[in-house]
């Protein structure tokens, strides 16, 4: 199965926080796992301000950074191009998502994902108008 997994979820992979346990039996049943174009970006911006906020040191900032970029040779990455700008565009306008929340949206519908995984409520409910699979953990 391919799953599209946003940011906010896949970051449980590598902190444990509420809500890591139900994401680790969700892997279990996915063979393929897509990503946003931005998930490196919004990666060190989670860490870095996880950091700041002393919920994690840079000892575990570090080892969370060289883990998701070991892993991300394995994600299915979906490119920025046109189709996805475009995508976005038309999620904002129709929900008024964030601008991240519209590209992790758009990517998930171009992926062609079985399901769609997220932490993030707002976007999980208009995930479930929008896919044909959300998942909120």
């Amino acid at each position: 199965m391919r799953a599209f997994i946003d940011t906010s979820a896949l970051l449980k992979k590598y902190i444990h926080e509420q809500g890591s346990d139900k994401f680790d039996q969700i892997l279990k049943n996915i063979s393929e796992i897509a990503v946003a174009p931005t998930l490196l970006l919004e990666v060190r911006c989670s860490v870095q301000r996880r950091v700041h906020d002393g919920i994690i040191d840079l000892e575990q900032a570090e080892f969370i950074k060289q883990e998701i970029k070991k892993d991300c040779v394995y994600f299915i990455r979906v490119s920025w191009d046109d189709a996805l700008e475009q995508a976005a565009l038309t999620i904002i306008e129709k929900y008024k998502l964030k601008t991240l929340d519209s590209i992790q949206l758009a990517s998930a519908h171009l992926s062609k994902a079985d399901t769609f995984v997220t932490s993030d409520q707002k976007l999980f409910h208009v995930a479930k108008k929008e896919l044909k699979n959300a998942v909120l953990i």
